[in-house]
């Protein structure tokens, strides 16, 4: 048209300068090309920055100014091939916001660490209490087993096969050392009349006195121990026959003066006769096992009793 002026062409590659003289990037615009925005965008964009957009391309120039376009399209095709990984967070503010917060985090690291010892040391305390009352639950445990193994449930004398153990311990002892043994035997005297005329529960209630007076008379050294029946037995070590005598009288005295009251309120009275039997340092040498002893206790119980009963009777070898 006459009288409009005629653009003035420009060369590939020349870039035009903004009224400020700043150029809007060292590229030419054809390398501004945003991949993956399709053909559109990327015609807008070589429009805008080509000079077609007189009216828009110095406020893109002052968008872009000090901005690398070239890092700026490469760091977006990075985001959108998925290759883009943010960079690691730095410590916003000046030096003394990073010490400060530096030195926060280092008192939440320690408070931390305090209530983490805290509980340790109360799972600690909290074990040890468990762990201690198991442990005497285990005790009274054992406690009762050992009683259930070794004391006899009526009389709370030794059993039987307790008291035998024992017994060759002694004998072992006695022949090293050659040192004296003795033992006895005690037998109620018509202890069957008792459980007839006074019943079962009053002859055990007799049993059980009769055996209280048989540990209050022994030495702490001394076993006595429930033989079967009404019958008991004592060993007594490092003992000769004079002393094994006098606690044997001893113990006689005591029962026959003992007076057991019943459930019923009826008072029974009853007598004990006892075997001695006693063998001498020289004399202990010579036996193997605890039978022959108690057999000679035994013998002189029969003796005892055939003499009249509620007496004492020492087993003489002739």
């Amino acid at each position: 048209m006459p009288g409009r002026r005629r653009p003035r062409e420009r060369q590939p590659g020349q870039w035009r300068q903004t009224r400020q003289g700043e150029s809007l990037c060292s590229h030419p615009p054809e390398d501004l090309v945003v991949a993956g925005f399709g053909g559109f965008v990327e015609q807008k964009a070589k429009n805008l920055l080509s000079g077609q957009n007189r009216r828009v391309q110095p406020f893109v120039a002052s968008l872009l100014d000090g901005v690398d376009v070239r890092e700026t399209i490469r760091h977006w095709e990075k985001v959108l091939s998925g290759r883009w990984r943010p960079s690691p967070p730095t410590w916003p503010g000046s030096g003394a916001g990073r010490s400060e917060i530096a030195m926060n985090l280092s008192t939440t690291a320690c408070n931390l660490i305090v209530l983490i010892l805290a509980l340790l040391i109360l799972l600690a305390g909290v074990a040890y209490c468990f762990i201690n009352r198991l442990l005497r639950k285990v005790k009274e445990a054992q406690q009762k087993l050992i009683a259930l193994a070794t004391i006899d449930d009526l009389t709370q004398l030794y059993n039987r096969r307790y008291f035998f153990v024992r017994f060759q311990q002694e004998l072992e002892r006695a022949k090293r050392y050659q040192r004296p043994l003795s033992c006895l035997i005690l037998d109620l005297d018509h202890f069957k009349q008792v459980n007839d005329t006074y019943g079962h529960l009053a002859g055990d209630q007799v049993l059980k006195e009769i055996a209280h007076i048989l540990k209050t008379q022994c030495r702490q050294s001394d076993l006595a121990g429930r033989y079967g029946g009404e019958e008991m037995i004592v060993l007594l070590p490092e003992t000769d026959a004079h002393g094994a005598f006098a606690i044997a009288e001893r113990v006689r005295e005591m029962i026959q003066n003992h007076e057991t009251v019943s459930a019923k309120g009826q008072s029974i009275r009853v007598t004990v006769s006892i075997g001695v039997a006693h063998l001498n340092g020289a004399e202990v040498g010579a036996v193997d096992n605890p039978d022959r002893i108690v057999q000679y206790a035994d013998d002189a119980l029969l003796a005892a009793k055939k003499k009249g009963r509620n007496r004492i009777k020492l087993y003489q070898s002739t």
